[in-house]
């Protein structure tokens, strides 16, 4: 190794040294608080709403949006935002509209470049426990919706960040991700449509009269899962995981993933691995349930 290349690797390792023991002196002086380094300012808004509504909307880019059953009656919504981001809540035609619109100018993002480690997001504080419809379109972050409330509708779309849902509805619900899980529990559903590009996707104890579940890469586990109809599952690449789950017929195929489980009552078994092991129960009764895997196992039981 030439003279100039060892001074410039051990210039270069110097650097790399000092670089070091100022970040850990500076997160000693912070004693260990990551979130001391984002000085990025945010502030807290609340808006009331006096109005009634039956059908909620949600519009948001970068937020975690979170719904509460009130306890004192009246609806708020509590947004945490970074500054110039101005908060928006209110009703029309029986709507609730929420959503945040960003003021700052292209030269802002610029000037004002900060390491960001905290989350902006939006509280909802309903004093109902039953509405019409809740369309939510959100780019990055999680959606949390829990078991208090009842819809009629669900529309759910999100880019980057998980769906957790325990509301139940009684006509159709949709949950899209992109990259993002999809955790449902204790759901009671009519029309239940679930679609992930990158991501798992998880039911407990949901009941329903069909589900349609559709995904690129990511697997799905069901537990506990009953359908008076249909249950399809379609994955590029994922295992299908069962736990006494039953339905009036299946339709599931996977091009790349097992699929395992258990069935609460007897069907008529028509499974297909072009590599993999297929062991399903010998019974010529109960409805039909069609499996189809290209590399994977398939491997069912009666429960």
């Amino acid at each position: 190794m030439k003279k100039a290349e060892k001074v410039w690797l051990i210039t270069a390792g110097f650097l790399i040294l000092i670089g070091f023991l100022v970040f850990f002196g500076v997160m000693a002086s912070y004693h260990w608080d990551i979130t001391a380094l984002d000085n990025t300012e945010y502030e807290t808004n609340t808006v009331t709403i006096q109005e009634d509504f039956q059908n909620i909307s949600v519009c948001s880019d970068t937020e975690t949006i979170n719904f509460f059953p009130s306890d004192d009656g009246s609806c708020r919504v509590v947004f945490y935002e970074k500054k110039q981001v101005q908060p928006t809540a209110c009703v029309q035609d029986g709507t609730l509209s929420i959503g945040t619109v960003d003021t700052r100018e292209w030269y802002d993002f610029l000037i004002h470049f900060t390491l960001s480690l905290r989350s902006p997001g939006i509280a909802v504080y309903l004093p109902a426990t039953e509405y019409a419809s809740l369309a939510i379109k959100e780019s990055t972050g999680d959606i949390s919706i829990p078991k208090d409330f009842t819809f009629e509708t669900m529309d759910i779309s999100a880019g980057t960040g998980d769906v957790y849902c325990g509301a139940s509805e009684s006509g159709e619900m949709r949950i899209s991700t992109s990259t993002g899980d999809i955790r449902l529990a204790n759901v009671s559903a009519g029309e239940l449509h679930l679609s992930v590009s990158t991501g798992k996707t998880a039911l407990t104890d949901v009941s329903c009269r069909n589900i349609h579940s559709t995904g690129g890469t990511g697997d799905i586990a069901m537990e506990n899962v009953v359908a008076e109809e249909m249950i399809s599952i379609k994955r590029s690449t994922g295992d299908v995981r069962f736990e006494r789950c039953d339905a009036a017929s299946l339709e599931i195929e996977t091009d790349t993933g097992d699929v395992t489980g258990s069935f609460s009552s007897e069907k008529v078994f028509i499974a297909r691995s072009d590599t993999g092991t297929i062991s399903v129960p010998k019974t010529v009764s109960g409805g039909k349930c069609s499996i189809t895997t290209d590399t994977g196992d398939i491997i069912i039981t009666l429960s």
